[in-house]
């Protein structure tokens, strides 16, 4: 990972106590997407970062930093991964600079993705799905009413 990322990440080592914690800590959401090919939101509750099989993967999470990710405004995020399977096997993940940066700015499909990720819990599936085509067409709104309508009604069911 670039200097500042791991500078950053110094931080958040050791056992993991709280949400904040979870979500901001690399070896743990390393260890939540090898063990469930992806990360999500609930991931960041307590009995999901107490779970043994996480806290073991996190154990062999091991941070460094690579100098090809470091810029000289250490601003740079990004990552790359090695993971070494148990038969020597290693898979190797680069981001040289992370989804949403202004070096890898996130496409649509990927704002929708997490948009729904996020919001489905709260609005239920049908309106965070309407939500997105009001936010999607917001520019072409003459007023935000549809937009306020869709995000503020209390939740129903689906």
């Amino acid at each position: 990972m670039s200097d500042a990322g791991y500078q950053n990440q110094q931080d958040y080592l050791g056992e993991i106590t709280a949400r904040e914690h979870a979500d901001h800590s690399v070896p743990y959401t390393v260890a939540r997407a090898l063990l469930d090919g992806e990360v999500k939101v609930d991931d960041f509750e307590e009995s999901r970062f107490r779970d043994p099989r996480a806290l073991g993967l996190v154990k062999k999470v091991t941070l460094r930093s690579e100098a090809s990710l470091t810029s000289p405004n250490q601003e740079a995020l990004g990552a790359h991964l090695d993971v070494r399977l148990r038969n020597g096997t290693v898979l190797r993940a680069e981001v040289p600079h992370p989804p949403g940066s202004l070096r890898n700015p996130a496409d649509e499909e990927g704002l929708v993705k997490k948009f729904l990720a996020l919001s489905e819990n709260v609005l239920g599936k049908q309106r965070a799905r309407r939500a997105t085509e009001v936010i999607l067409s917001v520019e072409a709104l003459s007023d935000l009413s549809d937009l306020l309508n869709v995000i503020s009604s209390p939740a129903k069911p689906g």
